[in-house]
């Protein structure tokens, strides 16, 4: 009726009455297409009690509700009121800012409302662009806090003081970085935990845990995290920073969520988006990060189908934003031996490798495992002292290995290109002529190119040196760490067995990881992405020994189908090992889908956990009303299973 009187309102004669129809045809025409616009959520419009998050005031955001406090609500009350007050005599103005509000809350986000399938692709790209420039941010800061503790202090002490010489080599820095700094470490996680604004930087299975339950990772995560993964890194720690990635850019992507007041399964789609572009950006991987975080929150693959066009979307963006702001070249950076062309022969090389990768790397997960669980309930006795205590002997351990075996320091990366030419290449974050106390003892066999017992001795160190950075307390990961650990013994395996190296470091590095991560298929295109081949949008299939232009005729990735059959037979081989115990599958499909096997005591567990999880937060009768009917029909099921089959087999059925 406003609009039908508005229109009346306009200059006297035929242009009235025509104007008048006009604007109230397309009056009509603009009501409609807000209307049809709103309520059509990316996600299921019906949801339950537990798809409500609750902020840390304790109040919930229910379905309906609206963000009093955003600032697009201010901003749309403020044009809506001067709008009516200046132009509701002006037909242009007033429509053209009615047809940017239908534009607004089609694309970017409508008030009281879920987000829609392109809403979530609009925020998808926002949140590429936005974590793609902190983990510029972040990246620089790791790097060049390194190149100035690693290169460039060292050698201004040598250059002016001459402190480093025959009788005090430079290898002995080492130890005087490595072990200050852990107790500076120790004791800032102790400090860290009396900020009552802050929280302990948590680690990767805590992060999956709340993924799981609530869809979002707390900003209070972020400070710490970023300062402490910092610190543990330039240090000479072996935890790598992918965990610290994992948890930074979700918790920046959970906090829009939240701004966007989204319940928990649109919310958990958004923090999958930071944390897939913070993988893929700080990597260099668009396609196999954002694949790794949908892996990593499950132990047999990716579950959360819904999420996976926008996380790939914002991988891209935030890729090709760093990219382009430091004009940086697409693609892979490691030189791998060019393949050949490969046979049938290749997938029982590949399997034999990944036997082997089995067997070293579940013996190692399981020693670990059992090595954490008796940190923690050591440093339970008294946090404080024990906290501090273990970072230190990390700190006293790591000198005493990095002393030897300098090229297991950190997270590996950087060290790969070293590893992979033989020792041709020199560690690129220490000064020239940095040498190692085993050059000294044995200059022989440090000797470029390595030897197969060089290899193994690195591949070896390296996994203590990962095992002592995780067990005692420095926060980080294992995604890079356990690449170069693969690459060095498979480097060792080829030249024992003469198997072709590629394949030998490819399917090591892949299994190892996959065992662990739990992450099939994004660990086998992660190894053909980090090829120097791989472009981004090609692949150059001939290079000669330096990586480009033409030469040997290259198949590597003829290689991936093989990679798959490798990790896949490890990653169910080694199914009773969960390194991160709070992997597991999503709620809605272990509530509705009937498992049995060869894994049915670990989905039986799980399913009683997630039932009990399940039960508490449904607290109204229709739900319980629906559990009692679910379970009549299942034993109904049940029962007339057991007379088909004329025994008295347990039939497993989860509802």
């Amino acid at each position: 009726m406003e609009l039908e009187q508005r229109g009346t309102t306009t200059t006297n004669g035929s242009n009235s009455k025509r104007g008048s129809k006009s604007y109230h045809r397309l009056s009509l025409v603009l009501d409609k297409v807000e209307n049809t616009t709103k309520g059509k959520s990316f996600t299921s419009s019906k949801l339950n009690s537990e798809d409500v998050w609750t902020d840390n005031e304790g109040s919930e955001t229910g379905e309906g509700s609206e963000v009093e406090s955003s600032p697009f609500l201010y901003a749309e009350d403020w044009i809506d009121k001067g709008v009516n007050q200046k132009f509701q005599n002006s037909f242009g103005l007033e429509f053209i800012w009615r047809f940017i509000k239908i534009g607004f809350h089609y694309v970017v986000w409508d008030r009281g409302q879920q987000l829609t399938l392109v809403q979530v692709h609009f925020w998808a790209v926002i949140i590429g662009f936005v974590i793609g420039l902190f983990d510029l941010s972040y990246k620089y800061s790791l790097n060049y806090t390194l190149k100035f503790i690693w290169k460039i202090f060292p050698t201004f002490l040598h250059d002016h003081f001459h402190f480093f010489n025959d009788s005090f080599p430079f290898y002995n820095y080492i130890w005087m970085i490595t072990i200050p700094g852990s107790l500076l470490l120790g004791i800032s996680l102790v400090l860290i935990k009396k900020i009552h604004w802050l929280k302990s930087p948590g680690n990767t299975s805590d992060a999956i845990d709340k993924l799981h339950k609530r869809g979002y990772i707390g900003a209070n995560h972020l400070i710490p995290m970023f300062v402490l993964n910092l610190l543990s890194i330039v240090i000479g720690g072996s935890a790598g920073p992918e965990s610290a990635v994992l948890i930074m850019t979700g918790a920046i992507a959970s906090k829009m969520g939240r701004f966007l007041a989204q319940y928990r399964t649109t919310l958990r789609i958004l923090t999958l988006c930071g944390m897939s572009a913070g993988i893929s950006g700080f990597f260099g991987l668009p396609l196999g990060g954002a694949l790794f975080v949908l892996e990593h929150p499950h132990s047999y693959g990716l579950q959360y189908y819904e999420a996976v066009t926008p996380a790939i979307v914002s991988s891209i963006i935030s890729v090709i934003t760093i990219k382009a702001v430091t004009l940086a070249p697409l693609g892979g950076e490691f030189e791998f031996p060019p393949v050949p062309q490969l046979y049938v022969r290749a997938y029982i090389e590949a399997i034999f490798i990944a036997l082997i990768a089995v067997v070293i790397i579940s013996i190692w997960g399981f020693i670990l495992k059992k090595l954490k669980h008796f940190i923690h309930h050591i440093t339970d006795r008294s946090p404080n002292f024990f906290t501090i205590f273990f970072c230190v002997l990390a700190g006293v351990l790591l000198s005493v290995l990095s002393i030897f075996y300098p090229q297991t320091m950190f997270w590996g990366e950087h060290e790969l290109s070293t590893l992979l030419s033989r020792g041709e290449e020199p560690l690129p974050t220490f000064p020239a002529g940095f040498g190692s106390l085993l050059a000294t003892i044995n200059e022989k066999m440090v000797e470029s190119p390595y030897s197969a017992s060089y290899f193994f001795q690195i591949g070896a160190i390296k996994l203590v040196s990962i095992a002592i950075s995780i067990a005692l307390g420095f926060p980080g990961g294992v995604f890079y760490p356990l690449f170069y650990s693969g690459a060095a013994l498979g480097w060792g395996l080829s030249i024992v067995t003469g198997i072709h190296p590629t394949l030998c470091i490819l399917t090591m590095m892949g299994t190892m990881e996959t065992v662990i991560l739990r992450t099939p298929w994004s660990t086998c295109l992660v190894l053909i992405q980090i090829h120097g081949g791989f472009k981004m949008f090609g692949s150059a299939s001939k290079r000669n020994e330096n990586g480009g232009g033409e030469g040997e005729e290259d198949f590597y990735v003829s290689l991936f189908p093989v990679l798959i059959i490798s990790v896949t037979m490890g990653l169910f081989l080694t199914g009773w090992l969960r390194f991160y115990p709070t992997q597991r599958n999503r709620e809605d499909l272990m509530l509705s889908s009937g498992v049995k096997g060869v894994n049915q005591r670990m989905f039986e567990k799980e399913t009683r956990k997630i039932e009990k999880d399940y039960e508490d937060l449904s607290s109204d009768d229709e739900r319980e009303e629906e559990t009692r009917g679910e379970k009549r029909r299942g034993e109904e099921i049940r029962e007339e299973g057991r007379e088909e089959r004329g025994e008295d087999e347990e039939v497993f059925i989860i509802r």
